[in-house]
């Protein structure tokens, strides 16, 4: 991580690994794996302990918006038609 504050070489890593998680998110997206396995994947490839903590925590947020997505469909399809247009 202390690289990571040294002028030149710190910008570089961060391209380097940026391009690195743009192509391996393009790539596992393009190919139809879901969201959350490309996100826990890409955090394996990524270099920089910095860009992979900020992965898996966006992974646990992602996790948890779908469940409660899921949670909410089940819901609207559980309630009478009628009961959403009188609410």
């Amino acid at each position: 991580e202390v690289a990571l504050y040294v002028p030149v070489l710190g910008l570089l890593l961060r391209k380097i690994d940026t391009a690195r998680f743009a192509r391996t998110m393009s790539s596992l997206l393009e190919a139809g794996v879901d969201m959350g396995s490309s996100i826990d994947l890409t955090a394996d490839v990524v270099h920089l302990a910095p860009f992979r903590r900020v992965l898996r925590g966006t992974l646990s947020i992602a996790s948890r918006l779908v469940y409660f997505s899921r949670n909410v469909r089940r819901k609207i399809r559980s309630t009478p038609s009628g009961a959403l247009e009188n609410a």
